[in-house]
């Protein structure tokens, strides 16, 4: 198996435990959407592709890991996972969607690895948990409301070799 086509699983509401085995490449479009009961899932490292709202809506997802094969996160991959409190992106992942992770609201870590370059619109809005946020080093471009609405967001600091941004009095330029 290399792939697991859009919406296999999407209304899976028994599913609690994922492994994806090594094999698959790809996992497709609203392939997991709205399983209810998905506690965890392993990603292989062989994995290069995630689709749009694969896991929109599952909402016993508490955290999860993405390999760096993924290099590019697609929209709303994780949206509306309410109770995913840890992120971790892999390095080699170059981009975040829109709205990727958008209404996590029990989100308090996100991992990012220096390889980020791009994070878009609302990626991260609504994590209303999110305390704090290190901007790394090759991370390029933020796009409107990335972190919107997330109110517990106190802290920020940017990577010393980051040339793109920079914090001033609390303050992300």
């Amino acid at each position: 198996v290399q792939a697991i086509a859009d919406g296999t699983f999407a209304l899976c509401r028994h599913l609690q435990h994922v492994t994806v085995p090594q094999s698959v490449r790809s996992i497709g479009v609203q392939a997991f959407l709205r399983c209810s009961e998905l506690q965890h899932i392993d990603l292989p490292d062989s994995l290069e592709r995630i689709g749009s709202n694969a896991f929109d809506g599952c909402t016993k997802l508490d955290n999860i890991s993405i390999p760096g094969t993924v290099q590019h996160l697609m929209p709303a991959v994780f949206s509306g996972c309410t109770n995913l409190k840890k992120v971790r992106l892999g390095n080699g992942i170059l981009s975040v969607g829109r709205a990727a992770f958008s209404n996590c609201t029990e989100l308090e870590e996100v991992d990012m690895p220096n390889t980020l370059r791009y994070v878009g619109t609302g990626a991260f809005s609504y994590c209303q948990k999110l305390d704090s946020l290190h901007i790394p080093a090759q991370l390029q471009t933020i796009e409107d409301e990335a972190f919107s609405l997330c109110r517990n967001l106190t802290s920020i600091s940017v990577d010393q070799q980051n040339k793109h941004f920079f914090v001033a009095h609390g303050v992300l330029f």
